[in-house]
């Protein structure tokens, strides 16, 4: 009998925002759970687990032959997306690293830069850089939601290239499409919130202790007022 990881929450959401019959690269796959679980499920056509390190693609091997999809899914040494070939792939898996690498990687490679690809996003930090750089390059967030991981909260967002820049504020770089919808905020869209609104809020105080900072600082107390009304 194959064996069925178990996926926490954040890869848990992602796991259903996949699309169905997609071919799906896993960059930075660690132990491979996400991409073998898809795999084993039937949700994926075929699929690739990228690691830039041998120890975790490895680990993520190991995974994919005890899960017995070793015939769907192949493992890659590749930084980022640079291995891969972008006609292998409809989806890609970013999730589990700082937003600042998240970015790079997406934008690293020409081929990113195709409105038929789409790009599953988790950040563990600085998610405000990774919007703000979805933003200048040209990609546009089609659904983002937050999910709640022990004792912390993180986005997760589905982007793909635009084509054009956007110039949204600096809220929504902080926010994204969380609780953008209209509808009562959800335990983990509130719980979200209140998380950026504290890093604003502490970003804002710092800035305004230097006179170079005033400006930025008011910008983003702008923010913190904005989200604290979406908390009332």
């Amino acid at each position: 009998m194959a064996w069925h990881p178990v996926l926490d929450s954040r890869l848990g959401r992602i796991y259903q925002m996949v699309t169905p019959g997609s071919r799906v690269a896993d960059i930075g796959t660690d132990h491979g759970y996400l991409i073998a679980l898809l795999a084993l499920d039937g949700v994926i056509s075929s699929g690739y687990a990228c690691d830039i390190n041998r120890q975790p693609l490895q680990k993520a091997q190991e995974t994919i032959r005890r899960c017995g999809v070793e015939n769907r899914i192949t493992t890659v040494l590749s930084d980022g997306l640079q291995a891969l070939s972008p006609s292998s792939v409809d989806e890609c898996v970013l999730a589990g690293m700082g937003g600042d690498l998240i970015g790079k990687i997406l934008t690293d490679v020409p081929w990113s830069r195709n409105p038929e690809l789409r790009f599953l996003l988790q950040p563990m930090s600085k998610e405000e850089h990774l919007r703000a750089l979805l933003d200048q390059e040209g990609f546009h967030t089609e659904e983002e939601s937050a999910v709640a991981a022990g004792r912390f909260v993180y986005p997760v967002m589905a982007v793909r290239y635009g084509g054009k820049p956007l110039y949204n504020p600096i809220y929504t770089h902080w926010t994204g499409l969380i609780g953008a919808s209209g509808h009562p905020l959800q335990g983990d869209e509130t719980a979200y919130l209140q998380k950026q609104s504290r890093r604003l809020l502490a970003k804002a105080q710092g800035l305004a202790a230097s006179a170079q900072g005033q400006k930025q600082a008011e910008e983003l107390l702008q923010a913190y007022r904005q989200i604290m009304q979406k908390l009332r």
